[in-house]
């Protein structure tokens, strides 16, 4: 399609294959005059492809549309829209086939894409849902990175089968309230429709012991559910947490955890859960998930959800050189080959601006390091390495900055990553060398 623009007009251009059940896996190539591909995009949004362009130059421009695999017929029936941007949103949620135990929970994961500058908050909230399965309305803020989920509740008595469910979501946009039906995807492609299936009373259950968990970057914590057998079920259970970080990322991108295997005799389980030094703070749900084999099928089950806050640990350590080598010599030896030097940076977060303490572990008879402490405000700490003839030449040695601060009436201590010192033996002293060939000649 060859259309013509204004210079910095900007256009959208979204292919509508996917949602409507089309086959399709669009590829979008977007083109100057004279074929020189601008951008090219094939999943924005399941399978279906999304360009936004602002172009700097007026002219005539190609817009091409292709099957990712290079297939075609009547089948593969799409739409292509071409607008301007306006502030707007879109909704999907997922799986579209969700699976729910009476007395039990499940979860529906929701995504909201933003475009054209919308940073508004949206609501969303799961419509059609048959009588005793409840799910509370879900905002998602502006700011939200971590991808929400809807936690799904069957009582007792809720009617068992197939039930048709929808997503409704709303926002406000230019001071007027707009509302968006939500897209069900599966393995990230849009489909149809969404059916919520409820299953009779499952063999087990899980309800969290811990009510809300908190930690600190590279610290641990740890949470306990409760495992509730029915009907004898006796089978082993493997307990697990689930959640997302930023987008659809698993929580494990963030928080390092292994399941817990639960026995017949065991009535709860503890996980330790540990997050990465680097790991996304903030707050964000998490979900007990149960597995075992009961009658030869697997049953999943999920407990409510409970609240895991990851606060920023207050600094960070790093050293200037992985690796540096020093000479053993004796102290009348003056000589800039027995001394070295390298500094720690303190990378400070947050509010976080009182002293670092420092000492430096591994250090090695005969190597002599100053002390030295990061202070208040400070970034840097330098320190100078003297090898004397005590040290053990020829052998490398490892050595760790370890800083201490205390913040709020509690320690906090970062060890730097290791730094490797090579101790070198002396060189002979020339002197020495002629006396001892002298002496070897007169013998």
């Amino acid at each position: 399609f060859k259309f013509k623009v204004e210079k910095d007009q900007t256009y959208i251009f979204e292919v509508e294959a996917s949602r409507f059940g089309s086959p399709l896996d669009a590829v979008l190539y977007l083109t100057d005059a004279k074929g020189k591909v601008i951008q090219q995009n094939d999943d924005t949004v399941g399978a279906d492809a999304r360009i936004e362009q602002r172009f700097s130059e007026a002219g005539e421009y190609v817009i091409k549309i292709r099957d990712l695999l290079e297939r075609n017929g009547e089948d593969f029936a799409y739409r292509l829209v071409v607008r301007p941007p306006k502030p707007d949103f879109t909704v999907s949620f997922y799986p579209d086939t969700p699976r729910l135990y009476r007395g039990s929970y499940t979860v529906v994961g929701v995504e909201v894409q933003r475009q054209a500058g919308f940073d508004g908050a949206v609501e969303t909230r799961l419509e059609n849902m048959p009588a005793g399965v409840t799910a509370e309305p879900l905002l998602v803020p502006a700011d939200s990175t971590v991808s929400p989920m809807i936690i799904l509740h069957a009582s007792e008595v809720a009617p068992l089968g197939h039930h048709l469910i929808k997503l409704a979501a709303s926002g406000v946009i230019g001071g007027q309230r707009v509302n968006r039906e939500g897209r069900p995807e599966t393995n990230g492609r849009a489909v149809r429709e969404a059916f919520l299936t409820v299953l009779d009373k499952p063999p087990f259950t899980l309800e969290p012991v811990t009510l809300s968990a908190r930690t600190e970057q590279d610290q641990s914590t740890t949470v306990e559910v409760a495992v509730h057998r029915f009907e004898g079920f006796l089978g082993e259970i493997q307990v697990t947490v689930e959640g997302f970080s930023s987008g659809k990322e698993p929580l494990t991108k963030n928080v390092e955890l292994k399941p817990v295997t639960v026995q017949a005799t065991d009535g709860r389980a503890t996980l330790l859960l540990k997050a990465k030094l680097d790991s996304e703070t903030g707050t964000r749900l998490i979900l007990f998930k149960g597995e075992a084999k009961a009658e030869g099928k697997t049953v999943v089950q999920y407990s409510r959800a409970i609240p895991l806050t990851v606060d920023p640990f207050p600094f960070t350590l790093a050293n200037s050189l992985p690796r540096l080598a020093v000479t053993a010599l004796p102290p009348d030896r003056k000589s800039a080959a027995s001394e070295a030097e390298f500094s720690v940076k303190a990378n400070r977060r947050g509010w976080f601006t009182d002293d670092i303490r420092l000492k430096v572990e591994g250090v090695p008879e005969g190597i002599v390091i100053n002390s030295t402490n990061i202070t208040r405000g400070a970034s840097e700490a330098a320190y100078k390495i003297v090898a004397t003839d005590r040290a053990p030449a020829g052998k490398e040695v490892s050595l760790t900055v370890i800083g201490t601060a205390d913040v709020n009436g509690r320690s906090y201590q970062f060890r730097a990553p290791p730094l490797k010192v090579t101790i070198n033996a002396p060189a002979p002293e020339k002197g020495n060398d002629q006396a001892a060939e002298k002496t070897a000649s007169a013998k």
